[in-house]
């Protein structure tokens, strides 16, 4: 038995308790509502699952305070999941509906949150119930020469296959149903260049050089590099020949390589694979002819398979598999074709869909001259949900129709909504990230082009195909124009009919739409803008490391989507990973990942994943979802702990989801139909921004110098983003408003228009007087800044003041001054050519001040509150106001965050910061041990010191993953009046604390550290301290020659020799207390 003895001074130290209004920051902070809760993505595998264990999981979820879960039906084949439990549970089964019954009751029971996924598997929307009629499909096409002559003409058809682009195979479980049809037959007379007989020529470097350029991409051949890891494909012609451009197709994406003339100089790279698309690759070519032409694919280290290697004749588009809807790119600008090229005139361009007949012949003829007729068709991208079970596995739905979406949508949720029955609950949707490939056909969108772009796109299909019409400027104008109207489709048709699908069965929609990495044509601040809660994804990166650029960037759209329309909530899919480090993290490594985000826009956090637990025996750690992490189930051996996880991401979410966002600066990130915000774009320093899209930029207002969204959010500055060349004429034109209202405007002066059906001229005089006008020359000071180090920060206003997150991502502590601007948006925007003193692309010098802002409004003095949302606690710090700003001294430790709320009258005082310390007590052994979990422990041990429990000579202790409860006594002769913090020192890996029976919460942070004076009382007191370790040294001991197994895990990944994690309570303990 421990005595310590406090200070008596103590005693009188307290200032008076004052009665307080309440504060609804203080009372949602102390008790986060629902909404503030995070979710998790909880995966039903390959049928494994049981009723017992639903209601079991669901225990665990309230338990913790996750605040519900959205359910996928997931299986995998390669390699298989095997069945665990006696009766397999199918999607749409009896017994399926029955599970979610269960599940639907337990959420209403205990006040969660319960939906599901929008198709079997994760991406993105199909099922067994999808006919091949409303699959997604791809445009296809056949040319074949006509000339003069008498007698019909036997066209061959297009591709009927299933397959990414024309006869592109698809894997062996995707090529069937297969179902096609037809489009449209059009003709147009070739040029010279192409009208003569094909230039004869050679080809060494394979031992079939017919099937490299027979035009067909259904069957390759495999090369073999040679020792410097190159293929070279040497094309010799019978004369010399200057080839418009080059065609390739390989299995996988296609290499790094160049096209040489027969000098050896380069005529063309092969460039970067297109984001996701076809591995077809048309490269524009030009110069003087030669007679030997070079393929060469470099930097090879096995065999690749070739599917196509030709040349054409005349000029084509320049990657126009990406641009036509079969891939997606960032940078469509980089690879625009050439302006100047001559093609067919668009008028010339003759529909002769009515001369086929049904067994395709043609009764038609030229009357002069050689004509290329193109026969249109469609066919199935055969692309299926997944990774799915074999019950929910299907086609994936037509994307640009919104009545087969709608029908689909019904359809699947009707099956929950029958499961779910009157008793039950279910009210959130999600459709997870888009994993469907490309789609670039559907049977109404001729008509929808028509009715969205305001011209008929017939006389301009064969562009689709690489040709040329009108010329090479218009062509591009129109595949961008074909590019809008799918984003436009996928936008309306897929991810707005299902919100207004969902809405109208009271089910809140949560959407990764359409996903990281520009998935598909789509403008992914558009589609996140329909949906009820915007979503993106971010996966977990090990200290050391960097969060993925596209990562940053998807959930900066979300987070745009969600401020542009006045959207509270901002979720991610959190902390995926791809299983390199199984049960060996947990919140003090995910803090680091999760704070990133934060101060990235997040505001609601949806785990990645919560594996259904169908076992009730006690295996553990138990099912996984493959190897996918992290794996945040019951149990995991600190599931019982996990509230202070949860509670962490709950109180951080509530405050960031209090008031309204702000940012002075508007990123527009152009117009393509496929647009993504940038991989690269930075944070300016000391100054936050938003993605910008073209519907909202449509839509904005000028008011004092910035401009206002139609949900009211306000910026200061419109930047447009670094690659932005081309706009349309409304864009321009409101442009043209917005500066002549005074609205600063950044970036380079647009080329010209990116569609189709504008006046070119009317376009460049709009831009020269856009850019020629003087701006305002105003400096905005920063909204944040510090010359002490690095900070990630976010800000919201409040009613009442202003709410900022700062997060130290650096691995040593952050001490230092951070200066706010603390009032919002009250400022002239900087000038546009020079961003102004405080709005600089680069940090300012430490010698520089800011300069005040003369429109500032003050209203009242503004006291500093510091709001740590590890404990809840609620601290008062100084605050130093100037006319630049107010400025707080600030303590991080390494990988933390704080509040600091900047308020003019607090309704509930926090505590007085403590202003001295007396020196610490430690608490010595003996120590009292219970091994809480089995796992082959003895039930109890005693320490007569601390040290990690990897130091024990038992190896049941030595390797034991799960809760160790320690305890021990001490007595008090004065109480402590304000502060008493009981310093765990190293905790292996977490730890709850319970004084005299009082729960004081989990601490998973360094330092360990909790307040513990509210529990302390004179005399004897009880301490109880429960730690919980990661999974990671049980599975290690499980490895151990002779070692009896106490773990059941689908997938191991540790070996006997692997490192052992400390664990247990190492210490030292010791309680402090603080005035």
């Amino acid at each position: 038995m421990k005595r310590l003895a406090l200070i008596a001074a103590l005693l009188a130290s307290a200032a008076p308790a004052i009665a307080q209004q309440a504060d609804p920051l203080v009372e949602g902070f102390e008790r986060p509502p629902a909404d503030a809760r995070p979710l998790a993505y909880w995966q039903w595998i390959n049928g494994n699952v049981s009723e017992e264990g639903i209601r079991q999981d669901f225990a665990w979820m309230k338990r913790i305070g996750l605040g519900g879960v959205f359910v996928f039906d997931v299986g995998f084949n390669s390699p298989p999941i095997p069945q665990y439990v006696d009766k397999r549970v199918g999607f749409g089964s009896p017994e399926w509906k029955s599970a979610v019954h269960v599940a639907a009751v337990e959420a209403k029971r205990l006040d969660l949150s319960f939906g599901a996924q929008s198709s079997g598997g994760w991406s993105v929307s199909g099922d067994p119930s999808v006919t091949p009629q409303e699959a997604m499909k791809k445009l296809v096409w056949s040319e074949t020469i006509v000339g003069p002559g008498k007698g019909a003409v036997t066209l061959a058809p297009p591709p009927s296959g299933n397959g990414p682009y024309q006869d592109t195979p698809t894997s062996e479980r995707n090529r069937e149903p297969r179902l096609s049809g037809e489009v449209a037959v059009l003709a147009y007379r070739l040029s010279d260049a192409e009208a003569g007989a094909a230039p004869s020529f050679t080809v060494t470097g394979t031992d079939a050089p017919a099937l490299l350029g027979d035009g067909k991409f259904d069957a390759a051949t495999k090369l073999v590099p040679d020792a410097a890891g190159n293929i070279t494909l040497a094309f010799r012609f019978a004369q010399p020949v200057a080839p418009g451009a080059v065609t390739v197709s390989t299995d996988g994406d296609i290499p790094g390589g160049v096209v040489l003339d027969g000098s050896g100089a380069t005529r063309a790279t092969l460039g970067a694979p297109a984001q996701h698309g076809a591995r077809v690759r048309t490269i524009l070519l030009g110069g003087a002819p030669s007679r030997d032409w070079t393929i060469r694919f470099t930097g090879l280290d096995r065999p690749l398979s070739v599917r196509e290697a030709r040349f054409a004749m005349a000029p084509r588009i320049n990657r126009i598999e990406d641009k036509a809807g079969y891939g997606t790119l960032f940078d469509y600008e980089s690879i625009r074709t050439p302006g100047g090229i001559a093609g067919t005139p668009a008028g010339s361009v003759i529909d002769i869909s009515d001369r086929m007949r049904a067994d395709g012949m043609l009764d038609w003829r030229p009357k002069a001259g050689r004509w290329a007729v193109l026969r249109f068709g469609w066919s199935l991208t055969g692309s299926r949900s997944t990774p799915a079970s074999r019950e929910s596995v299907g086609l994936e739905v037509d994307k640009l129709d919104a009545d087969v979406v709608r029908a689909y949508a019904n359809r699947f949720y009707d099956r929950y909504k029958d499961a779910v029955g009157s008793d039950g609950r279910m009210n959130i949707a999600i459709s997870d990230s888009w994993e469907a490939g490309q789609q670039s056909w559907s049977p109404k969108l001729l008509a929808d082009f028509k009715r969205l772009r305001g011209y008929d796109p017939l006389p301009w299909l064969p562009v689709l195909t690489g040709r040329i019409v009108d010329d090479s400027e218009r062509s591009e104008r129109f595949l961008a124009d074909w590019r809008r109207t799918i984003g436009d489709l996928i936008a309306a048709n897929h991810y707005g009919v299902f919100a207004e699908v969902l809405r109208a069965r009271g089910l809140t929609y949560y959407a990764e739409a359409p996903g990281t990495d520009l998935p598909t044509v789509a403008d992914g601040i558009q589609t996140k803008s329909l949906v009820d809660v915007p979503m993106g994804e971010y996966w977990y990166w090990p200290a050391g490391g960097a969060p993925k650029p596209e990562h940053i960037a998807d959930m900066r759209e979300a987070a745009s989507a969600a401020h542009l329309t006045g959207k509270t909530m901002v979720a991610a899919e959190a902390l995926t990973t791809m299983g390199d480090e199984p049960w060996a993290t947990g919140p003090r490594e995910w803090r680091r990942p999760v704070d990133r985000f934060f101060a990235e826009g997040v505001n609601k956090i949806v785990m990645h994943t919560f594996a259904h637990q169908p076992f009730t025996d006690g295996r553990k750690p138990g099912m996984t979802l493959r190897q996918y992490g992290q794996h945040f189930t019951r149990n995991e051996a600190w599931a019982e702990l996990a509230d202070g996880w949860t509670n962490y991401l709950a109180r951080s979410s509530f405050l960031l989801q209090q008031g309204q966002p702000v940012a002075d600066i508007a990123v527009f990130h152009g117009e393509d139909g496929a647009s993504a915000a940038p991989h690269h774009f930075e944070r300016l320093w000391g100054f936050d921004y938003d993605f910008i899209d073209r519907t909202t930029l449509l839509q904005l207002t000028p008011d004092n110098g910035g401009f206002v969204t139609p949900a009211g959010m306000r910026y200061r500055l419109l930047m447009l983003a670094p690659g932005v060349r081309h706009l349309s004429l409304p864009v321009l034109r409101q442009l043209k408003r917005l500066a002549d209202a005074n609205v600063t405007i950044t970036g380079d002066q647009p080329k010209g228009p990116i569609g189709l059906g504008t006046d070119a001229t009317e376009f460049a005089a709009l831009a020269d007087a856009i850019w020629d006008k003087p701006t305002p020359d105003a400096a905005i000071p920063p909204d944040v800044w510090t010359y002490d180090g690095r900070l990630d920060w976010k800000h919201r206003i409040v009613p009442d003041g202003d709410i900022y997150f700062l997060s130290n991502p650096e691995g040593q502590p952050f001490e230092g001054t951070v200066t706010f601007r603390g009032d919002g948006l009250n400022s002239p925007p900087a000038s546009r050519e020079g961003l102004g003193e405080g709005l600089s692309p680069s940090r300012a010098a430490a010698s520089d001040t800011p300069s005040p802002d003369p429109s500032r409004k003050r209203e009242g003095s503004r006291t500093a509150e510091l709001w740590n949302a590890e404990d809840g606690l609620r601290t008062a710090v100084p605050l130093t106001s100037s006319p630049t700003g107010h400025t707080v001294r600030v303590s991080l430790p390494a990988y933390s965050s704080r509040f600091i709320l900047l308020r003019r009258a607090a309704a509930s005082a926090p505590t007085a910061a403590p202003r001295t310390k007396t020196k610490a007590v430690a608490l010595d052994g003996p120590w009292s041990l219970s091994f809480l979990d089995g796992m082959g422990a003895p039930p109890t041990a005693t320490f007569d010191s601390l040290h990690s429990l990897t130091e024990s000579e038992d190896p049941a202790i030595r390797y034991y993953s799960g809760r160790v409860s320690y305890r021990q006594t001490f007595r008090v002769r004065a109480m402590p009046r304000i502060h008493a913090w009981l310093d765990l020192g190293a905790v292996g890996d977490m730890a709850r604390v319970i004084v005299n029976g009082q729960d004081l919460g989990v601490t998973w942070t360094q330092p360990a550290r909790v307040d513990i004076a509210g529990a302390l009382k004179r005399g004897e007191n009880s301490i109880e301290i429960i730690t919980a370790n990661y999974f990671q040294n049980r599975l290690i001991g499980d490895r151990q020659p002779g070692a009896k197994p106490q773990t059941f895990a689908p997938i191991t990944v540790y070996a006997a020799g692997d490192k052992l994690r400390p664990s247990g309570l190492i210490g030292p303990v010791m309680v402090s207390v603080g005035r």
